[in-house]
């Protein structure tokens, strides 16, 4: 009830003026990236989520180091709520969950997810699959109608679905189409990135899938708390995943750089290359952070 007085990203970033007070539907990149944003220009802000698991795509630490600073910084988070209705008064809008919580704001933003449109494209008349998670293709990212092609979001896989992913996949399908013994598509490493404050950022295997697992060295890396980052040398820390090679294969980054860190660690995955071996291959500009997590892993700077 009340869904009409929801409002989608793009309405956000069309705002004229930003709200007294806004509320956030969801827990995910949406709804955090927005939530600091709207908070730094001056809004009251509210996120309300259905469970107690936010961002599940990133290691739950970090988000809850994440959330507990976004939280110091005036967001108010409401978890295991789903929300009932939305009515709309003299004062603005109403919002109620079922589990009794009740929100008065003038602004709200589902950021709840999106689904698939495939409806009315005809799919079903060419017997090609589709979902509210996407279409099915096969390795060359063809439907079951071999001239039919499909890039991005619109895809049925397990990939992040991101704009870098899908210009990625569109270059792929332009070359398959013009090279009759192109080989089926293989992903590099796919860099993720948060754009709260401060950044996250993930790039290979990520640490909840192989803290487990006796063939992975997880190392923790405060490089912070050092030299690189004295603004958030608190928050600013990595983990980082290597292999028994000794290999990086995975990372995840929480301060300012975490971008650029995930960055340059996704050729280094890339490139099946250890710690060591990447203080080989280059002398970087000093105190730049990936040069301190670099250093910071060969046991070249204390810590």
């Amino acid at each position: 009830e009340g869904q009409e007085y929801l409002h989608d990203s793009r309405d956000f970033l069309s705002m004229p003026t930003m709200p007294k007070h806004i509320t956030f539907i969801g827990t995910g990149i949406i709804s955090y990236e927005f939530a600091d944003l709207a908070r730094a220009a001056g809004a009251e802000v509210e996120v309300i989520g259905h469970s107690d698991q936010p961002l599940r795509n990133f290691y739950p630490k970090y988000v809850k180091k994440l959330t507990k600073r976004m939280k110091k910084n005036g967001i108010n988070f409401d978890f295991n709520q789903n929300v009932d209705s939305i009515t709309k008064t003299d004062k603005g809008l109403v919002l109620k969950t079922k589990e009794g919580l009740e929100v008065n704001t003038d602004y709200i933003l589902d950021a709840t997810g999106r689904v698939a449109n495939y409806e009315n494209l005809g799919l079903d008349k060419l017997n090609i699959t589709a979902s509210p998670k996407g279409i099915k293709v096969d390795d060359h990212l063809r439907t079951s109608v071999k001239n039919i092609f499909v890039s991005g979001d619109a895809i049925d896989k397990k990939e992040p679905k991101l704009t870098p992913t899908a210009t990625f996949e569109s270059n792929y399908i332009a070359k398959d189409i013009l090279n009759d013994d192109n080989p089926a598509i293989k992903y590099p490493p796919i860099a993720e990135a948060l754009f709260s404050l401060p950044r996250l950022a993930q790039v290979g295997l990520k640490v909840q899938d192989v803290k487990d697992n006796d063939d992975y060295e997880i190392k923790r890396v405060p490089y912070g708390m050092l030299v690189f980052e004295p603004a958030d040398k608190n928050t600013s820390e990595a983990t980082i995943i290597l292999n028994k090679e000794h290999q990086i294969v995975g990372a995840t980054i929480l301060g300012g750089q975490s971008v650029q860190i995930a960055n340059a660690l996704s050729i280094i995955i890339s490139k099946k290359m250890t710690p060591e071996e990447v203080d080989e291959a280059a002398i970087m500009a000093f105190p730049d952070d990936i040069y301190g997590i670099v250093q910071l892993l060969t046991g070249a700077l204390p810590g």
